[in-house]
Formats: structure tokens, sequence, C-alpha cells
């Protein structure tokens, strides 16, 4: 008995002692090193860290615990690790001093803690808070308040720095709403010195036909992870009103024309356009790509109408084929009608009566007229004498006695004039004599006019025989 409890005491005496001893190996096991990207920042920046944990035991569960009096500017991603044999984990975090934190350096300490044997390993940083230069954000500028259909807003975001020290990376944040308003802009100042000003220029670019009517631009001064600082707005307009571009192509031939009419809206307003056109309400005949939606008559026309609501940047055709074979048919009849009556007209005109004086004596009368506004020349006139009569000598009046021929049946006589002028009238006469008692009225052939014009153009004609 006495033998076991030395064993015994010896045994609880090496398991004190070996306490101490176990737990410094596993404390040993855990290395923690820092990386971070700036040494120094301003109020508003945020600055990224890389905890590297290195584990050099075996498996183990690691919570990861940072101290300082500015916790509440650190982000941590990982809260701990379970590592299932040696390794390594890198722990990301961020530190984000606010907009109006003094300048001043901050400590702060990384810890590593095993969380079954409660050991840490520990890694101490410093953050230098930088005094931020004091910026007013003064105004937002644009070269005009009222634009135009197709033009270009551009703006100025206007920055001035009141502090004592240099501002750099001035990060701007410009906007505009309204109807078909494009993306938001990012701008950046490179530098304003102390007590000076700078400006974030740019320009806003609009689907023509989709813009119109009233925007608000608004220009902002952020910080490095996005919130905004200060801010301003500035309004403007773009005007809204149809554009309305016509045109109208024609072609034709002698027998038809094809009409084609367009329009299009080039602005940003919708439009309803209507095309006229007019055209014969008779002797004409008429296809439409698109029927009219009102026909007006109007005397010897017909009005065609067409509506179209056209769109920004849409288009509106209307066409017609209008046939004049018809009308063409009737104006060639028309003047094949006017060139016979014109010819008609034109003929010399040729009258031949016969006067009774008493049962043995008549007269015969030969009036012939130029009706053409041309003089005729080489006028021959021709008449016959019947052998049932004769001719009182000497009774030819005027006293130009014409050209006798025999013939059968009586003698044909000719009088020639050189010249007949225009309207002028000329009357022959002549007697004759029954050979034998005739029971009624003497029968006489047809008198005749031969000419010609200037032109060397023929004329004919031939008389009726009138008795008096």
């Amino acid at each position: 008995m006495k033998f076991s409890g030395i064993l015994l005491s010896l045994f609880i005496t090496a398991t004190l002692f070996s306490i101490p001893v176990l737990s410094e190996e596993i404390a040993s096991t855990l290395n923690v090193s820092i990386l971070s990207e700036k040494d120094a920042i301003f109020p508003g920046e945020c600055n990224k860290y890389i905890a590297t944990v290195d584990n050099h035991g075996g498996m183990q569960r690691v919570d990861f615990i940072i101290e300082g009096t500015r916790l509440a500017w650190i982000t941590l991603g990982d809260a701990y690790y379970d590592f299932n044999n040696s390794g390594s984990k890198n722990v990301m975090f961020y530190l984000c001093p606010p907009i109006g934190t003094p300048s001043a350096t901050h400590n702060f300490v990384f810890n590593a803690r095993d969380r079954i044997n409660n050991r840490t390993t520990s890694q101490p940083f410093a953050m230098y808070i930088m005094d931020r230069p004091y910026l007013e954000l003064r105004d937002v500028t644009t070269s005009k308040d009222n634009y135009k259909i197709g033009e270009d807003v551009d703006f100025s975001v206007n920055v001035r720095n009141l502090g004592l020290s240099d501002a750099k990376r001035i990060k701007i944040l410009a906007e505009i709403s309204g109807q078909g308003a494009p993306e938001k802009q990012r701008l950046e100042i490179p530098l304003i010195e102390a007590e000076r000003g700078a400006s974030a220029t740019g320009k806003f670019e609009f689907d023509r036909f989709e813009a119109r009517g009233n925007y608000v631009i608004t220009g902002s001064i952020v910080d490095d992870i996005g919130d905004v600082l200060y801010t301003k707005t500035k309004n403007v307009r773009i005007e809204e009103k149809s554009e309305v571009k016509k045109d109208t192509a024609v072609k034709s031939n002698a027998l038809s024309k094809e009409v084609v009419m367009s329009e299009i809206n080039t602005g940003n307003k919708k439009e309803t356009v209507v095309f006229e056109s007019r055209g014969l309400s008779y002797l004409a005949l008429y296809s439409f790509n698109r029927q009219p939606d009102s026909i007006e008559y109007s005397g010897a026309h017909k009005i065609f109408r067409w509506t179209c609501d056209l769109a920004p940047a849409t288009s509106c055709s209307v066409s017609y084929v209008v046939e004049y074979w018809l009308f063409l048919v009737i104006i060639i009849a028309a003047l094949g009608i006017t060139y016979v009556v014109y010819s008609i007209v034109e003929q010399p005109e040729i009258k031949k009566k016969l006067v009774r004086v008493h049962e043995r004596e008549h007269t015969v009368h030969i009036i012939i007229k130029n009706r053409s506004r041309k003089a005729l020349r080489e006028v021959h006139v021709v008449d016959v004498i019947p052998d049932i009569v004769s001719v009182v000598p000497n009774s030819f009046s005027p006293s130009i006695k014409p050209i006798a021929k025999g013939k059968r049946g009586g003698t044909e006589i000719v009088w020639t004039f050189a010249k007949l002028e225009p309207k002028e009238e000329r009357v022959l006469t002549y007697k004759i004599r029954p050979l034998v008692m005739l029971m009624g009225n003497v029968r006489l052939p047809k008198a005749r006019i031969y000419a010609v014009d200037a032109l060397g153009k023929k004329y004919r004609a031939e008389s009726a025989v009138m008795v008096d």
C-alpha cells in the first residue's frame, strides 16, 4: 500500500508539471502576419488588410478577434476557421474611418485564439488618419437651360477646396433623371489646391427620338465606398416637337402617271399627317396601294386624302397610278374632228346660182370665197355649159373671158386667177339661152374650184346648184 501511494503521488506531480508545457507547445503552433494596402488614409476612405494565420499544429478551431478603441470602423470577413491539419488561412478585413474623424494614430490588435486550449497569438497594427481638406460642392452648371432635339446635355460639377491642404482624387457622381435618361457617370478631379476650385465636366448623350421634357442633373461628391457626401442639382429641358419631312416623287409618260408621297417624323413627338392629292373626276383610271380615307369632289377634280399617325423615327407613304389612255383617246378623237372641221373651214367656198331672167334667157352666178387665213394661188374655177344651152355673147362679167374647151355633152370653161387673198370674195356671171324650148328649170352641172396655198397644199371644192 505504501508503494502504491508513492506511485500515485509521482503521477499527479508529473501531470501537474506537464500541463503548462503542453499549452506552450499548442500556442507556439499559431503564427500571425498582417499585410496592409496603406499606412495612412483620409476620413471616408477604406483600407484593406489581409491577416495570414499559419497553423503548425493539428486539427483545431481558431477564433479571429480584433481589439481597439474604434472597432466600429472594422469590417471582419471571417470570425473563426476550422483547421483540419497544419496550413494557412488568409483573413480579410477593412478599416473605414468615417468623415469627420480627426487626424490621429489609432492602434489595433489582431488575435488568433485556439478555442480548445484558450491560447492566443496576437499581431498589433496601427493606422494613421490624415487631415482631409474641407470640400464644398458649389453647384452644377450647364451651358444652357433648354436644349434642342438631338443635342447632348453638357454639365460641370464645380467643387472648391476650403481647406489648407491640397485635395487629391475627388470622386464625383453625375446622374440625370427623366424620359430616356442615360446611365450615370463617375468622374474624378485629380487635384484641387488649397483654397482653389476645380470642375468635373461631362455630357449626357440622348436618343434623339426618345429624349424630351424636363430633366434633373444631380452632382455628388462621394467617398471611396460610394457614400454620398454632398449633393447639388440642376434642372434642364429638352424641347418636344415633331419634325416631319415630306417628299413627293412623280413618274409619268404619255399614258400614265405614278405618284409616291412619303413623310418621315424626325422629331421626338408623335404627329398626325394628312396626304392630299388632286386628280380628274373623269376620263382617268386610278389604282392605289392604299385606298384613300376620304375622297372629295370639286368640280372636274377629285381630292384624295390619307391620314397617318407618325411616332418618332417612323415614316408613312402612299402611292397611286393614274392611267390617261381613255382621256388620250378622246383627245385624239377631238383633235381629229377639229382637224376635219378646220380642213373644211379652210377649203375655199364656191356657189353656183341660176337666175331666171325670162323664158329665153338665164343668168348664171358663180360665187367664190377664200375662207382661209392664207392666200390662195393658182386659183382655177371650172364650169361646164351643157349642149342644150348657149352662152350669150359678151355676157361674161367681169370681163375676164374664160378658156373654153369642148368635151362630151358640153363645153368646159375655166377662169384662172393668180391670187385670192384671205376672206376675198369674187362673183363670176354669164348669161345662157336654151337652144330648145324646155319644160321646167334648166338643170346645170356643178362648178368646181382648184387652188394651192403658199406651202403647196392643194384645195378643191365643188358647188351646189341653186335656182332662183
